[in-house]
């Protein structure tokens, strides 16, 4: 295994779903497309390249952030650590994953325009995350091992979906009011 810090450019490839752990904490995953765009040398031309698929894993305010903010399709940029996870299939066939524990995720501002709402500050307890990750893969693994055919995933222990943003004034509006 091995694990690096990076940032790309790409995006939101499914659905966003956020658990709860046993101890509270908000966990976030969804899948990342990355298509690296190049020239051909022989034509001068920019195209796409091979598109590149991650599992993004947020945790904490980020976690209840991205899961309030982000949906599929969504371009975004995303900085995290990069952990490559090699396994087998019960017949012995290897498979290699990448992962990315999310550090910060942002829209892509240069495919379109985003609006900025303040988090209130709140206490978090500080957690091991190497623990609560391999806790959340496991959960994942199993949801997905149970999972029959094309049926979406029972809803249990899920969050909840994304809400709207907040109605009425916000901070900087009602403090100019007053």
């Amino acid at each position: 295994m091995s694990d690096g810090i990076i940032t790309l450019v790409g995006n939101v490839a499914s659905d966003v779903r956020t658990i709860k752990s046993e101890r509270g904490t908000a966990i976030t995953s969804f899948r990342f497309a990355h298509t690296p765009r190049r020239i051909d040398r022989q034509t001068g031309r920019w195209g796409d390249g091979p598109t590149s698929f991650y599992g993004v894993t947020c945790w904490r305010s980020l976690a209840e952030h991205c899961r309030d903010c982000l949906r599929k399709g969504d371009p975004i940029v995303l900085f995290g650590r990069l952990r490559i996870r090699d396994w087998r299939t019960e017949d012995g066939r290897p498979g290699r994953d990448a992962e990315i524990d999310a550090i910060s995720v942002g829209h892509d501002l240069v495919r379109g325009t985003s609006s900025f709402v303040r988090a209130r500050k709140e206490q978090v307890d500080v957690v091991d995350e190497q623990e609560l990750a391999a806790g959340l893969r496991m959960e994942l693994l199993v949801q997905e091992q149970t999972q029959v055919g094309d049926e979406p995933p029972d809803n249990d222990g899920e969050v909840g979906h994304r809400s709207q943003a907040p109605a009425g004034p916000t901070r900087r509006s009602a403090d100019r009011a007053a």
